[in-house]
């Protein structure tokens, strides 16, 4: 239940609150391959690893 508490809808999106205070938008399931693909082709894109891209995504600020 706690963890309901930290998500919301605003205009059909869900969002949550992070630990930081940073709200996120939750992506869809169906998203996911192109939220990625959006953060690797960057400008400072590139072959970094899972952990780099996925700290892209969250400074994007989506949450999965």
């Amino acid at each position: 239940m706690a963890e309901a508490k930290q998500h919301f809808w605003y205009d059909l999106y869900l969002y949550k609150v992070c630990g930081d205070d940073t709200i996120r938008h939750c992506g869809p399931y169906e998203e996911v391959s192109s939220i990625f693909q959006h953060c690797h082709c960057l400008e400072a894109g590139g072959h970094h690893g899972p952990t780099r891209i996925a700290y892209k995504v969250l400074q994007c600020d989506f949450f999965w």
